[in-house]
């Protein structure tokens, strides 16, 4: 079976980290596949020293010049939306800040383009489906909804065939009219808008396949038999425990004790209980635009011993009737 990442990744950042580490975990129950990751010119240069490529991992790298005006964002975004021209074969593209969990050989390979919906979920049951259509819609000039459906671009399943070829390149020719908008991250919004010109050609995958840890998804689900977990490294909220850069940056010495626990049971890698609860998320995005509410935090932030002064104080007013509300249930 073909692997594919791709990666745009300097000294100061743990991308290459992150890939890495889904690679070392892949190579736990698929010790044969072949494992190829694309890079711009840039990336390989840095890829010497400790950040070279470990041998035992048996990495086939390509290596691609990218525009020199694109910054690193957008080398990433064009590596991706160019990459199928650059595998000769079918091909599962899974992003590099995830853990593969088990065996991926027994995806359905009859499918010519598969993934799983963004947030486990459709979008009428996203809180975040008013984002998906104004950011999509409004900034970047992009359909990204097509029957209730916008897509992860996180895992592909992808066969070589012309059928593919058409998507590609009009998913890349798409993601580059979205610069002009100043859509730089649209990757993903330009994938779902080539999915809706062309009335819906992506297959959706079972949620397994693309398991997404964030508080506001549909994962939890999934979790249980999940192939890959999807954990977000750029989103400072993860539950995940491998989302502490300290940990990923374990990966490059001789021991890391902490990593190896993680990726002996990801499924049970959370540091703390996640808050899957989407109305209390909605609750504090609501809150946070008010400024009374910032003036709270950045008070809160910078006076913590008078905030917890004032705490126990309230904490004394209140006693009395807490102790009459005790009461009083007691004898209910």
């Amino acid at each position: 079976m073909n692997i594919l990442y791709v990666l745009v990744s300097t000294e100061n950042d743990t991308y290459y980290e992150q890939t890495l580490i889904s690679i070392k975990s892949l190579r736990k129950y698929m010790p044969d596949a072949n494992v190829f990751l694309l890079v711009d010119d840039k990336t390989e240069k840095t890829l010497t020293g400790k950040r070279a490529l470990p041998e035992s991992y048996n990495i086939k790298l390509i290596s691609i010049k990218t525009p020199d005006e694109y910054n690193a964002r957008n080398r990433s975004r064009y590596l991706k939306t160019t990459m199928y021209k650059y595998m000769d074969e079918d091909y599962l593209y899974i992003d590099g800040d995830t853990v593969i969990c088990d065996r991926l050989d027994d995806i359905n390979t009859s499918i010519k383009l598969g993934m799983v919906l963004d947030g486990n979920q459709k979008v009428s049951k996203a809180f975040y489906k008013n984002n998906i259509y104004k950011y999509n819609g409004s900034r970047v000039k992009c359909n990204s909804v097509f029957d209730d459906m916008h897509f992860n671009s996180g895992v592909m399943w992808t066969k070589k065939c012309p059928e593919n070829d058409k998507f590609f390149e009009m998913w890349h020719n798409t993601w580059k009219e979205t610069l002009k908008y100043g859509g730089n991250i649209a990757d993903q919004s330009s994938l779902n808008d080539t999915n809706y010109k062309l009335n819906g050609y992506i297959t959706e995958l079972d949620g397994i396949w693309n398991c997404q840890l964030f508080r506001y998804s549909g994962c939890a689900k999934y979790i249980y038999n999940a192939k890959i977990l999807h954990y977000f490294s750029s989103n400072l909220e993860a539950p995940f425990s491998l989302s502490n850069k300290e940990i990923q940056k374990s990966i490059l010495q001789n021991e890391h004790k902490e990593l190896d626990e993680i990726l002996n049971c990801p499924k049970a890698a959370f540091e703390r209980v996640a808050d899957l609860n989407s109305n209390l998320y909605d609750l504090e995005k609501t809150l946070t635009q008010y400024s009374f509410f910032k003036f709270y935090i950045l008070l809160y932030k910078h006076l913590k011993p008078l905030f917890y002064t004032i705490n126990f104080f309230f904490y004394l007013i209140l006693f009395p009737k807490r102790i009459l509300n005790n009461k009083a249930d007691s004898k209910k």
